[in-house]
């Protein structure tokens, strides 16, 4: 059976972003071959899209004032994010890592390089680069990429991404085996 962890920054639990990933969760509730996992960095201040899903979560603060803080995210993400990340990779070792963060799946590549492990790392950015820019070198640190739309696949092919590393899979997932 194949591992995978799906690693998120703080989301208010009311989003787009959660629904898509609680989706995704769904679709591969009775699948022998493959379990996800949820790595929550930061937290949520609306635990309910949570349910029905295997997740870790490592809160800021049980404060939802100090959590939804960007300030604060940004400190305790610059300061014990490489840490957790490094912490959670070693133990867990998945078969793939997906991020919805850019930072986040900039680093975790950074940490598989260093344990000399080999495992993929999966940009899902639910935002349009020319939007929401990346910075380079996170965006071209993943080895693949889930596209939420034919529009955001097109901004990563003209940043320079391989078309054969992107998978289009929309938004949001209701079946994943509709993907490419």
């Amino acid at each position: 059976m194949k591992k995978g962890v799906i690693i998120m920054p703080y989301v208010s639990g009311r989003g787009g972003t959660e629904t898509v990933v609680h989706n995704l969760f769904s679709s591969f509730t009775n699948n022998k071959n493959l379990k996800f996992e949820l790595l929550s960095i930061g937290g949520t201040s609306d635990m309910g899209w949570l349910s029905g899903i295997d997740y870790k979560m490592r809160k800021i603060s049980n404060s939802y004032k100090i959590n939804e803080s960007k300030l604060v995210r940004t400190l305790f993400y610059s300061s014990f994010l490489p840490l957790e990340l490094y912490k959670y990779i070693r133990k867990r070792n998945p078969d793939f890592i997906i991020s919805t963060n850019p930072f986040i799946w900039y680093l975790s590549k950074k940490i598989i390089t260093i344990l000399k492990l080999n495992i993929p790392v999966i940009a899902w950015y639910h935002y349009s680069l020319n939007e929401h820019p990346v910075k380079e070198k996170f965006l071209k640190s993943a080895d693949y990429y889930l596209a939420i739309s034919s529009g955001i696949k097109e901004q990563l092919i003209a940043k320079g991404i391989n078309s054969n590393n992107i998978f289009l899979v929309y938004n949001p997932v209701s079946n994943i085996n509709k993907m490419r």
